[in-house]
């Protein structure tokens, strides 16, 4: 087949085709891939019937394969290879590839789309409820709760967890049923919560554990920590606030961003991770110890974040007529 190089640029690029076969992901040789997906562009301009299985099975791509495909073109860098992978995702999971309906469904509910994948939805609830999948019962309960049919959704989530905790998503499942039960039943919350902290040891888990302890105990700031340690930003930006209220009881005015101790520390680490709170808070430590203009650079970023956007410019204009009043 002689290669159309408009097509081509939307190909993953075949160093990253390599590692993925090199190291196993990839069921298949480099050269196949291409010479797949140049028949795939081809066929796909005339869209005859049939043709999307008949490609595949030109080529011997079966549907997991192509989900494989799907993904290496996801993590490539520009919005055509991505958007090429998101057809080979949709296709892939309507051939009935276990992991792309997941995927599919999954992606579908952090955007809150789930309208636009139905029949990946349906094939999910297939799952749940005849095959005894518990994946794809959380996976259903996630859709659920999306929906607001809370009561369905923690049905779907505790029949997920009811025996071992060995399968992907085991951990979302716990949190997502504590989550739930906080509104009317803390004790069941509080032993979905220790369920994935204990037995999966889920970050997650540890910050809402956290959330259910007195405030400033020290069961409290254990569970922040741990929560903290494992990459959960607003842990972090917990325990700098934490940290900030004692230097304010103190009564001692910090003369650098040092003297801040744990908690400049906490703050930079979510603030840097990008939690927009703890940019403020940099921001403010920043100008009281006469580095403004880090400080500013700290609102700059907090005007990036939708969250703290208008606090981050009402900060900024503040200072601004503090300037204009000092002339």
């Amino acid at each position: 087949m002689v290669p159309n190089y408009d097509y081509e640029q939307n190909f993953p690029p075949i160093t990253l085709l390599k590692t993925a076969y090199n190291s196993g992901a990839l069921p298949i040789a480099p050269a196949q891939v291409i010479d797949f997906l140049r028949d795939f562009q081809t066929q796909r301009q005339v869209e005859s019937p049939g043709w999307k299985r008949r490609v595949c099975l030109n080529h011997d791509i079966d549907p997991w394969t192509l989900g494989i495909i799907a993904g290496i073109l996801d993590n490539c860098e520009r919005p055509s290879q991505k958007s090429l992978g998101a057809i080979l995702l949709g296709i892939a999971a309507s051939f009935g590839d276990r992991a792309s309906i997941f995927k599919r469904v999954y992606e579908a509910i952090a955007i809150k789309r789930l309208q636009d994948v139905p029949e990946a939805l349906q094939q999910v609830g297939l799952l749940a409820k005849k095959g005894n999948d518990p994946q794809a019962m959380t996976l259903l309960g996630m859709a659920l709760y999306s929906q607001q049919k809370e009561d369905k959704a923690l049905e779907w989530l505790r029949k997920a967890t009811s025996g071992t905790l060995d399968f992907h998503g085991a951990a979302e499942a716990l949190v997502l049923q504590g989550r739930i039960l906080m509104a009317h039943d803390t004790d069941g919350a509080m032993a979905a919560f220790q369920r994935a902290a204990s037995e999966l040891e889920d970050s997650k888990a540890f910050f809402y554990l956290s959330k259910m302890q007195t405030p400033g105990s020290e069961s409290h700031e254990a569970f922040l920590i741990q929560a903290a340690s494992s990459g959960v930003l607003e842990a972090c930006h917990n325990l700098g606030a934490m940290e900030m209220a004692k230097i304010n009881e103190g009564g001692k005015r910090p003369r650098s961003l040092n003297d801040y101790g744990l908690a400049r520390e906490w703050a930079q680490i979510a603030a840097e991770g990008g939690f927009g709170f703890s940019m403020l808070n940099m921001a403010l430590m920043c100008k009281s110890v006469g580095r403004r203009d880090e400080g500013l650079e700290w609102l700059e970023k907090a005007e990036g974040k939708a969250d703290v956007r208008e606090e981050a410019q009402s900060m900024r204009a503040r200072w601004e007529s503090e300037d204009v009043a000092q002339g």
